[in-house]
Protein backbone atom coordinates (compact mmCIF):
# COMPACT_ATOMS: atom_id res chain seq x y z
CA UNK A 1 0.00 0.00 0.00
CA UNK A 2 1.42 3.39 -1.01
CA UNK A 3 1.41 5.83 1.88
CA UNK A 4 3.19 9.01 2.85
CA UNK A 5 5.12 8.09 5.99
CA UNK A 6 7.04 10.58 8.13
CA UNK A 7 9.66 9.19 10.50
CA UNK A 8 10.78 11.35 13.42
CA UNK A 9 13.98 10.39 15.23
CA UNK A 10 16.87 12.01 17.06
CA UNK A 11 20.45 10.90 17.48
CA UNK A 12 24.04 11.84 18.23
CA UNK A 13 25.40 12.86 21.60
CA UNK A 14 22.08 12.51 23.40
CA UNK A 15 22.08 10.37 26.54
CA UNK A 16 19.76 7.33 26.35
CA UNK A 17 19.24 7.81 22.60
CA UNK A 18 22.61 7.65 20.84
CA UNK A 19 22.39 6.62 17.19
CA UNK A 20 20.44 3.36 17.42
CA UNK A 21 17.12 5.12 16.83
CA UNK A 22 18.41 6.59 13.56
CA UNK A 23 19.67 3.21 12.41
CA UNK A 24 16.41 1.40 13.07
CA UNK A 25 14.35 4.15 11.44
CA UNK A 26 16.52 3.86 8.34
CA UNK A 27 15.88 0.12 8.32
CA UNK A 28 12.15 0.80 8.45
CA UNK A 29 12.38 3.52 5.79
CA UNK A 30 14.19 1.25 3.34
CA UNK A 31 11.72 -1.56 3.94
CA UNK A 32 8.67 0.68 3.47
CA UNK A 33 10.16 2.26 0.35
CA UNK A 34 10.58 -1.13 -1.31
CA UNK A 35 6.88 -1.68 -0.72
CA UNK A 36 5.80 1.55 -2.36
CA UNK A 37 5.58 4.02 0.53
CA UNK A 38 6.86 7.58 0.20
CA UNK A 39 9.12 8.11 3.22
CA UNK A 40 10.58 11.33 4.62
CA UNK A 41 12.31 12.17 7.90
CA UNK A 42 12.06 14.86 10.55
CA UNK A 43 14.51 15.58 13.37
CA UNK A 44 15.63 18.22 15.83
CA UNK A 45 19.17 16.78 16.01
CA UNK A 46 20.61 18.45 12.92
CA UNK A 47 23.49 16.81 11.05
CA UNK A 48 23.64 13.79 13.38
CA UNK A 49 20.46 12.59 11.66
CA UNK A 50 20.43 14.55 8.38
CA UNK A 51 23.79 13.21 7.16
CA UNK A 52 23.07 9.46 7.48
CA UNK A 53 19.48 9.90 6.29
CA UNK A 54 20.47 11.95 3.23
CA UNK A 55 23.20 9.40 2.54
CA UNK A 56 20.45 6.81 2.12
CA UNK A 57 18.58 9.06 -0.31
CA UNK A 58 15.78 10.25 1.99
CA UNK A 59 14.69 13.84 2.56
CA UNK A 60 15.03 15.12 6.11
CA UNK A 61 13.68 18.38 7.52
CA UNK A 62 14.99 19.92 10.73
CA UNK A 63 12.80 21.22 13.52
CA UNK A 64 14.33 24.29 15.19
CA UNK A 65 12.99 22.95 18.48
CA UNK A 66 10.48 20.41 19.74
CA UNK A 67 7.65 22.94 19.95
CA UNK A 68 4.05 22.36 18.85
CA UNK A 69 4.02 25.33 16.47
CA UNK A 70 7.20 24.19 14.70
CA UNK A 71 5.88 20.65 14.43
CA UNK A 72 2.56 21.85 13.01
CA UNK A 73 4.38 23.75 10.24
CA UNK A 74 6.51 20.69 9.39
CA UNK A 75 3.43 18.46 9.20
CA UNK A 76 1.62 20.93 6.97
CA UNK A 77 4.58 20.80 4.57
CA UNK A 78 5.03 17.01 4.60
CA UNK A 79 1.31 16.05 4.67
CA UNK A 80 2.00 12.56 6.06
CA UNK A 81 -0.67 9.91 6.36
CA UNK A 82 1.38 8.06 8.99
CA UNK A 83 3.82 9.52 11.53
CA UNK A 84 6.25 7.16 13.27
CA UNK A 85 7.60 8.97 16.32
CA UNK A 86 10.83 7.46 17.66
CA UNK A 87 11.82 9.32 20.78
CA UNK A 88 11.60 8.04 24.33
CA UNK A 89 8.56 9.21 26.32
CA UNK A 90 6.36 11.10 23.88
CA UNK A 91 4.77 14.43 24.78
CA UNK A 92 0.98 14.97 24.94
CA UNK A 93 1.26 18.44 23.40
CA UNK A 94 3.28 17.22 20.41
CA UNK A 95 1.18 14.10 19.91
CA UNK A 96 -1.97 16.22 19.91
CA UNK A 97 -0.55 18.29 17.05
CA UNK A 98 0.12 15.12 15.06
CA UNK A 99 -3.40 13.80 15.66
CA UNK A 100 -4.93 17.17 14.74
CA UNK A 101 -3.11 16.93 11.38
CA UNK A 102 -5.15 13.83 10.56
CA UNK A 103 -2.16 11.47 10.48
CA UNK A 104 -2.04 8.04 12.06
CA UNK A 105 0.42 8.21 14.98
CA UNK A 106 2.71 5.30 15.85
CA UNK A 107 5.12 5.82 18.76
CA UNK A 108 8.15 3.64 19.43
CA UNK A 109 9.54 2.72 22.85
CA UNK A 110 7.15 5.08 24.52
CA UNK A 111 6.12 4.94 28.16
CA UNK A 112 5.44 8.68 28.29
CA UNK A 113 2.25 10.59 28.96
CA UNK A 114 1.71 11.15 25.25
CA UNK A 115 1.20 7.45 24.59
CA UNK A 116 -2.52 7.76 25.33
CA UNK A 117 -2.91 9.81 22.13
CA UNK A 118 -1.08 7.33 19.88
CA UNK A 119 -3.02 5.03 17.57
CA UNK A 120 -0.35 2.36 18.09
CA UNK A 121 2.59 2.14 20.47
CA UNK A 122 5.34 -0.41 19.83
CA UNK A 123 7.61 -1.01 22.81
CA UNK A 124 10.34 -3.35 21.64
CA UNK A 125 12.95 -2.17 24.14
CA UNK A 126 11.24 -0.07 26.80
CA UNK A 127 9.01 -2.00 29.22
CA UNK A 128 5.69 -0.62 30.33
CA UNK A 129 3.01 1.29 28.57
CA UNK A 130 -0.46 0.11 27.59
CA UNK A 131 0.15 -1.68 24.30
CA UNK A 132 -0.12 -5.25 23.02
CA UNK A 133 2.86 -4.63 20.73
CA UNK A 134 5.79 -5.11 23.08
CA UNK A 135 8.91 -7.19 23.44
CA UNK A 136 11.78 -8.23 21.21
CA UNK A 137 9.39 -9.60 18.56
CA UNK A 138 9.14 -5.95 17.48
CA UNK A 139 12.86 -5.12 17.49
CA UNK A 140 13.76 -3.75 14.05
CA UNK A 141 16.93 -5.49 12.94
CA UNK A 142 18.84 -5.98 9.69
CA UNK A 143 18.67 -9.30 7.87
CA UNK A 144 21.33 -11.74 9.11
CA UNK A 145 24.49 -11.73 6.98
CA UNK A 146 25.07 -14.81 4.85
CA UNK A 147 28.39 -15.39 6.59
CA UNK A 148 26.91 -15.38 10.10
CA UNK A 149 28.69 -17.87 12.33
CA UNK A 150 26.76 -20.82 13.72
CA UNK A 151 29.39 -22.89 15.59
CA UNK A 152 29.68 -21.35 19.06
CA UNK A 153 31.67 -24.14 20.73
CA UNK A 154 34.96 -23.48 18.90
CA UNK A 155 37.77 -21.70 20.78
CA UNK A 156 37.34 -17.95 21.17
CA UNK A 157 39.72 -16.08 18.90
CA UNK A 158 37.95 -12.76 18.31
CA UNK A 159 35.92 -10.59 20.67
CA UNK A 160 33.81 -7.63 19.56
CA UNK A 161 33.49 -4.69 21.95
CA UNK A 162 30.85 -2.06 21.12
CA UNK A 163 28.93 0.31 23.36
CA UNK A 164 26.61 1.82 20.78
CA UNK A 165 26.62 4.90 18.63
CA UNK A 166 27.24 7.15 21.65
CA UNK A 167 29.34 5.67 24.44
CA UNK A 168 28.05 8.13 27.02
CA UNK A 169 29.76 6.50 30.01
CA UNK A 170 33.15 5.98 28.34
CA UNK A 171 32.87 2.21 28.63
CA UNK A 172 35.13 1.58 25.62
CA UNK A 173 38.13 3.02 27.43
CA UNK A 174 37.31 1.24 30.67
CA UNK A 175 36.70 -2.10 28.95
CA UNK A 176 40.02 -2.00 27.09
CA UNK A 177 41.83 -1.31 30.35
CA UNK A 178 40.01 -4.19 32.03
CA UNK A 179 40.86 -6.61 29.20
CA UNK A 180 44.58 -5.77 29.08
CA UNK A 181 45.46 -9.10 30.75
CA UNK A 182 43.22 -11.22 28.53
CA UNK A 183 44.96 -14.06 26.67
CA UNK A 184 47.02 -12.40 23.91
CA UNK A 185 45.86 -14.99 21.38
CA UNK A 186 42.41 -13.41 21.50
CA UNK A 187 41.96 -10.50 19.09
CA UNK A 188 39.69 -7.57 19.92
CA UNK A 189 37.57 -5.49 17.55
CA UNK A 190 36.52 -2.22 19.17
CA UNK A 191 33.66 -0.76 17.14
CA UNK A 192 32.87 2.92 17.68
CA UNK A 193 29.76 4.82 16.66
CA UNK A 194 29.72 8.24 15.05
CA UNK A 195 29.25 10.03 18.38
CA UNK A 196 31.71 8.00 20.47
CA UNK A 197 35.17 9.18 21.51
CA UNK A 198 38.23 7.10 20.72
CA UNK A 199 40.09 5.60 23.70
CA UNK A 200 43.43 7.14 24.60
CA UNK A 201 46.57 6.04 22.77
CA UNK A 202 47.96 4.82 26.08
CA UNK A 203 44.99 2.52 26.62
CA UNK A 204 45.02 1.20 23.06
CA UNK A 205 48.77 0.52 23.35
CA UNK A 206 48.02 -2.00 26.13
CA UNK A 207 46.76 -4.37 23.43
CA UNK A 208 49.25 -3.80 20.64
CA UNK A 209 48.51 -5.36 17.26
CA UNK A 210 45.69 -7.60 18.50
CA UNK A 211 43.38 -4.57 18.73
CA UNK A 212 41.45 -3.17 15.77
CA UNK A 213 39.55 0.07 16.23
CA UNK A 214 36.78 0.48 13.67
CA UNK A 215 34.47 3.48 13.41
CA UNK A 216 31.09 2.83 11.80
CA UNK A 217 32.31 -0.04 9.57
CA UNK A 218 30.05 -0.61 6.56
CA UNK A 219 30.04 -4.35 7.31
CA UNK A 220 29.13 -3.92 10.98
CA UNK A 221 26.47 -6.64 10.97
CA UNK A 222 28.82 -9.15 9.36
CA UNK A 223 31.58 -8.38 11.87
CA UNK A 224 29.17 -8.72 14.77
CA UNK A 225 27.66 -11.96 13.51
CA UNK A 226 31.12 -13.50 13.03
CA UNK A 227 32.27 -12.67 16.57
CA UNK A 228 33.16 -15.53 18.88
CA UNK A 229 32.02 -13.39 21.80
CA UNK A 230 30.67 -9.86 22.21
CA UNK A 231 30.84 -7.26 24.96
CA UNK A 232 28.03 -4.75 24.48
CA UNK A 233 25.78 -2.20 26.13
CA UNK A 234 22.05 -2.85 26.55
CA UNK A 235 20.68 -1.15 23.45
CA UNK A 236 19.80 -2.15 19.90
CA UNK A 237 23.20 -3.71 19.17
CA UNK A 238 22.64 -6.20 21.98
CA UNK A 239 19.37 -7.37 20.43
CA UNK A 240 20.99 -7.62 17.00
CA UNK A 241 23.79 -9.76 18.44
CA UNK A 242 21.27 -12.06 20.10
CA UNK A 243 19.42 -12.52 16.81
CA UNK A 244 22.70 -13.87 15.38
CA UNK A 245 23.26 -16.11 18.39
CA UNK A 246 26.45 -14.35 19.51
CA UNK A 247 27.44 -15.27 23.10
CA UNK A 248 27.30 -11.90 24.81
CA UNK A 249 28.23 -10.11 28.01
CA UNK A 250 26.37 -6.84 28.55
CA UNK A 251 26.93 -3.71 30.64
CA UNK A 252 24.06 -1.23 30.91
CA UNK A 253 24.61 2.51 30.53
CA UNK A 254 21.09 3.66 31.45
CA UNK A 255 18.11 2.45 33.43
CA UNK A 256 16.17 1.09 30.45
CA UNK A 257 19.30 -0.74 29.25
CA UNK A 258 19.62 -2.42 32.64
CA UNK A 259 15.99 -3.51 32.27
CA UNK A 260 16.71 -4.93 28.80
CA UNK A 261 19.75 -6.84 30.05
CA UNK A 262 17.76 -8.24 32.97
CA UNK A 263 15.05 -9.51 30.59
CA UNK A 264 17.65 -11.17 28.38
CA UNK A 265 19.50 -12.63 31.35
CA UNK A 266 16.27 -14.10 32.74
CA UNK A 267 15.86 -15.93 29.43
CA UNK A 268 19.39 -17.32 29.65
CA UNK A 269 20.41 -15.36 26.55
CA UNK A 270 23.05 -13.01 27.94
CA UNK A 271 25.37 -12.55 30.91
CA UNK A 272 24.97 -9.23 32.66
CA UNK A 273 28.13 -7.62 34.03
CA UNK A 274 27.73 -5.02 36.75
CA UNK A 275 30.77 -2.95 35.76
CA UNK A 276 34.04 -3.10 33.85
CA UNK A 277 35.85 -3.95 37.11
CA UNK A 278 34.41 -7.48 36.91
CA UNK A 279 34.63 -7.76 33.13
CA UNK A 280 37.94 -9.64 32.81
CA UNK A 281 36.83 -12.44 35.12
CA UNK A 282 33.49 -12.77 33.30
CA UNK A 283 35.18 -12.92 29.89
CA UNK A 284 37.73 -15.49 31.02
CA UNK A 285 34.99 -17.67 32.46
CA UNK A 286 32.97 -17.60 29.25
CA UNK A 287 36.03 -18.12 27.04
CA UNK A 288 36.80 -21.30 28.99
CA UNK A 289 33.25 -22.69 28.82
CA UNK A 290 32.20 -23.76 25.34
CA UNK A 291 29.01 -25.40 26.61
CA UNK A 292 27.85 -22.16 28.18
CA UNK A 293 28.53 -20.25 24.95
CA UNK A 294 26.42 -22.76 23.03
CA UNK A 295 23.62 -22.49 25.61
CA UNK A 296 23.69 -18.68 25.43
CA UNK A 297 23.58 -18.79 21.64
CA UNK A 298 20.59 -21.11 21.53
CA UNK A 299 18.68 -19.10 24.13
CA UNK A 300 19.46 -15.87 22.26
CA UNK A 301 18.01 -17.19 19.00
CA UNK A 302 14.89 -18.37 20.81
CA UNK A 303 14.45 -14.95 22.38
CA UNK A 304 15.01 -12.82 19.25
CA UNK A 305 13.79 -14.17 15.91
CA UNK A 306 14.90 -11.15 13.84
CA UNK A 307 11.48 -10.62 12.20
CA UNK A 308 10.55 -7.42 14.06
CA UNK A 309 11.07 -5.13 11.07
CA UNK A 310 8.37 -6.91 9.09
CA UNK A 311 5.97 -6.79 12.05
CA UNK A 312 6.48 -3.05 12.60
CA UNK A 313 6.13 -2.31 8.88
CA UNK A 314 2.86 -4.25 8.80
CA UNK A 315 1.49 -2.12 11.65
CA UNK A 316 1.94 1.04 9.57
CA UNK A 317 -0.82 -0.22 7.27
CA UNK A 318 -3.46 -1.57 9.66
CA UNK A 319 -4.84 1.76 10.92
CA UNK A 320 -6.83 3.95 8.55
Amino acid sequence: MRRRVLLYCDGGRIAEIGTGHVRRCLLLARYLKTRGSEVTFLTSSGSAVVVPVAGEGFECDILPALRPADLARALKKARPEVVVWDRLDSSPSLNRVIKDSGAVLITLDDAGKGQALADITINAMVPGGRTPYKGFDYAMLPAPPEAARTDRSAPVRRVTVCFGGYDHEGLSEAALKALAKLDRKIHIDLILGSASSEPSLKTMALHGSRLRVLRMPHDFSRLLSRSDLAILAGGATLIEALSYGVPTLAIGQYGHQLDTIARCEAAGAVIGVASTSSLLKAVRTLVADGEQRVALSRAARRLVDGQGLKRVAALTTIVE
